[in-house]
């Protein structure tokens, strides 16, 4: 191999490159045995290994900066420096560091069969593979010479920042897609300004205090942690729950912010069962958001939430000394959503939200909690005009179950969604109780929608003018209302 005389380091060991980084500037790894190193560089043109294409002109320094917590997405630069089934080659000469590095890499790729990543840095290593071809190299932000070709790429100036998020539950991608204005580019964050105003959309959006992202060393703290009430999961890691119950509060506060509320009132379930009534044959979901916007009480549902963050049925939270509700759960029939809607308007109507958010995982109506056992009865009365629990001796098959809830809903004017629902949910120790009721549903054609109503409901009564771009952008992907 011919080496330019004056770049006399191209051939230095990895445990060289700690030590002259800074001193000697762009390097790529090598051995004292030119032939035998992976990840050696060539001159654009010759120098070739026998079987190895020479490595494509132009592939100096890629133009875009890459997360290091998402290597996936970094885009093709083209061959590396060794042929041969990356399975099989093991990197010779090289220090702990690069056999790590490769073992991370090849690990990873035997583990995810859909878009794995193609590269994996650390320490400013970078082990790539790429159409059988395993490489090692290592980065700079500086060019190397004119003359040298060599796939070289540099971490993203936001990456030390997307992996403190990554691990308080903001993967890179959510942050990148919904906090972060569209307009960003990591890019801007190499200016330190630019970066404080990427730390103030996140620290508005995720209720994370600015003084812990700009603390690099430590971990991030959520700010809603001391103030949400985690009732009966004692085996729910309430880190999960965080993620959701911030991204809530600020929805909810966007919310609060752009639409016209009435004045806030509190009534009893008997009497909003009533007046629902007057004008609906049943208690349903899209009646019952609709009064909870003229009782002055917002609504939204979380359809975009981070990956790995845990959905829960309900919660009910107080925002500028308004309660407002928010919805997470993703089941596809509407009749799913309108027993923790009713849940969580009890909450509020017992005054449980006042001094902090209540969290519903799912429906239990054989709580023991005082507090759940009061929301229980609300929803109850309001859904159903009295303390209810519908099974039989076997599960019934969802044609039986879909008629005796026709029956008994004419009867009662009770939804027969609702029967079905809630017939699920107290069969569920007797085999495949939500499988026959989800059949159920769609025998009695309300299988599909979801939380559509709680979307169309606060499409209605949003004015996203008073948004900023950033709000507006975050509102409308996290709320599915963007593609309304």
């Amino acid at each position: 191999m011919d080496v330019p005389p004056e770049h006399p380091v191209a051939r230095l060991h990895v445990e060289d490159l700690a030590g002259e980084q800074a001193r000697r500037g762009p390097q790529v790894l090598g051995s004292d045995d030119e032939g035998d190193h992976p990840g050696f560089a060539q001159r654009a043109g010759d120098g070739r290994r026998q079987g190895q294409q020479p490595l494509q002109p132009g592939l100096r320094q890629h133009d875009q900066d890459v997360d290091v917590r998402d290597a996936r997405r970094i885009p093709s630069l083209g061959q590396g420096a060794i042929e041969g089934d990356p399975q099989q080659v093991r990197p010779r000469g090289l220090p702990d560091l690069g056999h790590q590095l490769c073992e991370r890499l090849l690990d990873l790729r035997s583990r995810l069969h859909e878009d794995p990543p193609s590269r994996v840095i650390r320490e400013g290593i970078v082990a790539s593979e790429e159409r059988g071809t395993l490489s090692l190299c290592y980065h700079s932000q500086a060019d190397l010479p004119a003359d040298w070709r060599c796939p070289l790429i540099r971490t993203s100036p936001m990456a030390d920042l997307y992996t403190r998020l990554d691990e308080a539950g903001f993967p890179p991608s959510y942050v990148r897609g919904h906090v972060l204005p569209e307009w960003w580019d990591d890019d801007l964050a190499s200016e330190i300004e630019n970066r404080r105003l990427a730390e103030m959309a996140i620290s508005r959006t995720l209720k994370i205090p600015l003084s812990s992202l700009a603390k690099s060393d430590e971990p991030l703290k959520v700010s809603d942690e001391r103030t949400v009430r985690f009732k009966r999961w004692k085996d729910v890691d309430g880190s999960r729950l965080f993620p959701t119950v911030a991204i809530a509060r600020r929805v909810c506060e966007l919310v609060v912010s752009a639409a016209d509320l009435p004045a806030l009132r509190i009534l009893d379930a008997a009497e909003l069962r009533a007046q629902i009534l007057r004008t609906q044959q049943y208690v349903s979901l899209t009646p019952l958001v609709q009064h909870c916007w003229s009782l002055g009480i917002p609504v939204v549902h979380l359809k975009a939430l981070p990956t790995g963050a845990r959905r829960l049925d309900g919660l009910a939270l107080m925002v500028s000394g308004r309660p407002c509700i928010a919805l997470a759960g993703s089941r596809k029939s509407p009749a799913w959503h309108a027993w923790p809607l009713a849940h969580e308007m009890g909450h509020i109507a017992n005054g449980h939200c006042r001094f902090e958010d209540t969290v519903d995982l799912e429906m239990d109506l054989a709580a023991e909690d005082p507090a759940e056992q009061q929301a229980n009865a609300y929803a109850l009365a309001l859904l159903y005009g009295r303390p209810a629990a519908f099974s039989s001796d076997r599960i019934l098959s969802a044609t039986a179950l879909a008629e005796e809830a026709q029956d008994l809903g004419q009867k009662f004017r009770i939804h027969p969604a609702c029967v079905v629902t809630n017939y699920g949910f107290n069969m569920r120790m007797h085999g495949n109780s939500y499988e026959v009721a989800n059949a159920a549903l769609k025998i009695l054609k309300i299988s599909s929608g979801g939380a559509e109503p709680v979307r169309a409901a606060l499409a209605d009564r949003l004015d996203l003018n008073r948004l900023t771009n950033t709000d507006r952008h975050f509102l409308q992907s996290v709320t599915g209302l963007a593609e309304r």
